[in-house]
Parts: C-alpha cells; sequence; structure tokens
C-alpha cells in the first residue's frame, strides 16, 4: 500500500479495502477522486474522535480551549466569553460525527444551476396620469387622418386638465354632444298626437270649470 499520508496516490483497489475495513459506505460507481476524499473525511474525523478522548474542555484553561479551536477551524466571537461557552463548543467539535459519502459526493461534484421563469406579474396596472394620455393621443394625432384628428381634437376638448382633475368631485363639466349624437326632430305623427293631446286636456278642463260655475249659480238661486 502507498504512503499512509498521502492518500491521493493511492490506486482504487487500495481505497475500496481501507473503506471497507473502515465500516465507511460507498457506492461501487464511485469515481477515485470521490472515494479520495472519502477516506481523507473518515481519516480526519477519526482523528478529531481520539483527539477528543485524550482531551478533557473542563480541566482546560480559556486560552487552551481557544487554541484548541482555532486549530480545528472553528469560528469564535470577536470578545472574549466565559469558560463555559468555549467547553461547550469543543465538546461539539469534538464529537462531531463523520461526514456521511452524500455530503462528500455533494462537496465534490458540481451543483446545476436551475434557472427558475419568473412568474407572470398579477398586480393590476397603475392608470395613466392626465398628462401621460393627452401626450400619447397627441402622438396618434400627428400620424391620424384629417376625420380622425377632427375626432382626436375632440376628445382632447372634453378630456380634464390636471386642475379640472382635482375639482372634478365637486363641479361636474358639461359633456360636448357631437353632430351624430344630437337628437332628432319629432316627426309629423308625433307632433299631430301632441296636440290632440293638448286640446283634449285644455277642453276637459274647460268642462270642469263650467260646471264648476253652474253648481255655484244654482247653490245662490237656491239659497235667494
Amino acid at each position: 500500500m502507498a504512503s499512509s499520508t498521502d492518500v491521493s496516490a493511492w490506486k482504487v483497489k487500495e481505497l475500496r479495502e481501507w473503506l471497507d475495513a473502515n465500516d465507511v459506505p460507498y457506492l461501487k460507481s464511485a469515481k477515485k477522486g470521490e472515494l479520495v476524499a472519502l477516506v481523507e473525511s473518515a481519516r480526519a474525523a477519526s482523528a478529531k474522535s481520539s483527539a477528543a478522548a485524550r482531551v478533557e474542555p473542563s480541566k482546560m484553561t480559556i486560552d487552551s480551549l481557544i487554541a484548541w479551536l482555532t486549530e480545528h477551524d472553528v469560528s469564535l466571537p470577536a470578545t472574549r466569553q466565559k469558560k463555559g461557552f468555549y467547553v461547550d463548543l469543543v465538546e461539539k467539535h469534538a464529537s462531531a460525527p463523520a461526514t456521511s459519502y452524500a455530503d462528500v459526493v455533494a462537496a465534490t461534484s458540481p451543483t446545476p444551476t436551475v434557472r427558475k421563469r419568473a412568474a407572470p406579474s398579477t398586480a393590476p396596472r397603475s392608470a395613466r396620469p392626465a398628462s401621460q394620455r393627452r401626450s400619447v393621443v397627441k402622438e396618434k394625432a400627428k400620424s391620424a387622418s384629417p376625420t380622425r384628428r377632427r375626432s382626436i381634437r375632440r376628445k382632447l376638448l372634453d378630456m380634464p386638465s390636471d386642475d379640472e382633475d382635482e375639482a372634478s368631485s365637486s363641479v361636474s363639466r358639461p359633456k360636448t354632444v357631437s353632430p351624430g349624437h344630437r337628437r332628432q326632430a319629432p316627426s309629423a305623427d308625433a307632433q299631430t298626437a301632441g296636440k290632440a293631446r293638448a286640446v283634449f286636456i285644455g277642453a276637459l278642463l274647460l268642462a270642469v270649470c263650467a260646471g264648476y260655475i253652474s253648481f255655484i249659480l244654482i247653490m245662490k238661486y237656491r239659497s235667494g
């Protein structure tokens, strides 16, 4: 077998034999780089556990605890803490479990990046200000036909300004009626029917008045 310190120089067969001897699970289809990383991780975990068996954090000083944590690449706060804080960190990292095969493969294999398509926005569109609406209408009016320009000009005249928009809640502006929407004159039959209705109502009113006057005269005659 190759040198015990240079794991990368081992053959695939030697790596598999070492993993089998130390009861470290691995895939049969694993490549040499994955096996090397798995062996190094298992050896580091074994060395850490053996060192933890010799270390008694409760008997160590704060400086010794800090030195141990620094050697094992444990991040520490900038301010000095109490001894119990460092004792807990040493016990935690000294008894850390060995790295699994899945963790090694995940660390050595590149992770594919998946691009997520942004979902369409469902927020309602904000209404354009009156000034922007007028500018859009003006741009369309430049390339429109003469008839289209006249209709757009009428729309611009009917469109309220910024000041009128603020006061539209209290004062309503009269709308201009286009020639196509003007009220048509009544027909001859409608005029004749209206006149006949007016004559009938007038005759009815006269008959009521005459009856009322006759009633008053009769009452006066009887009383006299």
